[in-house]
């Protein structure tokens, strides 16, 4: 019995809330590539072609895995490099924070985290690449 069949011969019933997959894309690969994909898609428990189809997927996809993921990360970034430039100053040079000014700077960061993490990868992405 082929693996992808339930027993009924008709392979079409497992489609439940999409298309069925009609389009190929391929690419080619070094040995040493195949291996590191094979390897990755086994420590997850697919197919390779599974495994490829998901981090292409996650890549393409805006808000999608691991993309979202590694901005929600820089965002998240962008605040702590904003906490130290409006708390290190002022703590280096022996002033109090009061915990109304350290409320007011938490929220002022949680407000515009997002708008600066995008102005600066904006910014990034306009600039050319270094060698």
């Amino acid at each position: 019995m082929p693996i992808l069949s339930h027993g009924n011969g008709n392979p079409m019933h497992r489609l439940k809330g999409r298309s069925a997959r009609s389009c190929s894309m391929g690419t080619k690969l070094t040995p040493d590539e195949q291996a590191k994909i094979v390897a990755a898609a086994e420590a997850e428990g697919k197919a390779p072609s599974e495994w490829i189809r998901n981090k292409l997927l996650e890549s393409a996809v805006p808000g999608g895995g691991s993309a979202a993921m590694l901005i929600h990360i820089f965002t998240d970034l962008i605040a702590v490099q904003m906490m130290f430039v409006n708390l290190l100053a002022p703590l280096a040079t022996g002033e109090q924070v009061s915990q109304e000014r350290l409320d007011q700077i938490f929220s002022e960061i949680h407000k515009s985290k997002t708008q600066k993490a995008a102005e600066i990868l904006a910014r990034r992405a306009r600039q050319p690449r270094s060698a």
